[in-house]
């Protein structure tokens, strides 16, 4: 959505007023569930992430406007990097017995080592494929926050430094969401197949 389209939107909407709520409560079953409700737990995060990231991705395909393209795509970025995060923790959790809080770091690199050690996960081309891409992620967002934030602070100087740590590059949106969808889809069998065990 560009500025306009976000203005578009605003003359529609009256101006805020101190009597008003964010969040108001709903009896609709149409409206979303904030909070823990019947079936939410972890997956609803992971998949909210992953579902996310493939939407923006699409509305990146299909908009004409670069502005929306050159900011949609750290937002889908950083949703699918989180995603993949929770989904490995999520699963090291299931196979390791371990709790959220023992499951530490951001690092993408050592959590799919961690993934690596499930009993029966056998190294394949699939695998280093895999390894392939978490690599590629985990080099341009290390601690996740290069798609999240522009800036980050620098402890030892207080000045502000750019989080991307690579020149600017166009990138294949199309084969973007192929890898996104071939990461989702190996991680997302990873995860069913552990819960399913585990039941």
């Amino acid at each position: 959505m560009s500025k306009t389209e976000m203005y578009n939107n605003l003359c529609l909407v009256p101006p805020i007023q101190i009597k008003d709520e964010l969040f108001v409560e709903s009896s609709n079953i149409e409206d979303s569930m904030l909070g823990r409700g019947l079936w939410l737990n972890e997956n609803a995060y992971i998949e909210g992430y992953a579902g996310t990231a493939i939407l923006l991705l699409d509305m990146i395909l299909i908009s004409k406007n670069n502005a929306v393209k050159d900011s949609y795509i750290f937002v889908s970025l950083f949703c699918f990097r989180h995603f993949l995060e929770l989904s490995m923790k999520d699963t090291i959790k299931h196979v390791f017995s371990t709790s959220w809080q023992d499951i530490r770091g951001h690092n993408l690199k050592e959590l799919y080592k961690k993934i690596l050690e499930i009993p029966n996960m056998n190294e394949d081309e699939t695998t280093r494929a895999i390894k392939k891409m978490i690599d590629t992620i985990n080099d341009y967002d290390p601690s996740g926050t290069a798609f999240r934030y522009p800036y980050s602070v620098q402890n030892d100087t207080g000045e502000l430094k750019t989080t991307m740590r690579y020149p600017p590059t166009l990138i294949e949106v199309r084969t973007l969401k192929t890898r996104l969808l071939q990461l989702y889809a190996f991680f997302d069998g990873i995860n069913s197949m552990v819960q399913y065990n585990n039941n």
